[in-house]
This record gives C-alpha cells, structure tokens and sequence, in this order.
C-alpha cells in the first residue's frame, strides 16, 4: 500500500509541476529523454521561475 501511495503521490507531484508526460497522459521514466522534451521542461521550469 505504501509503495502505490508513493507513486500517487510521484504523478501528482509531476502533473502540478506541469509534466504531462509521453501522448498526453503517459509517464515514462526509464525510457530516454529527447533534446525537444528537456527544452520543454527547461522552459517550463524557467516560466514557473519567473526567469524568463
């Protein structure tokens, strides 16, 4: 039970932090990252910053 909350409490972290993830809806994190997909969450995490 422990573990299934743990990964609630992942994905709800990821979707406010504005990851929607692969297709709309599917999280992948052992599966490679491309350059478009770290430039969009570098962006993201400058917006949520207030950087740029």
């Amino acid at each position: 039970m422990q573990r299934n909350s743990a990964v609630l409490r992942y994905f709800l972290y990821a979707e406010k932090a504005g990851f929607h993830g692969r297709d709309g809806n599917r999280l992948a994190p052992q599966e490679a990252v491309t350059r478009a997909e770290v430039a969009a969450m570098v962006e993201r995490l400058l917006k949520k910053s207030n950087l740029i």
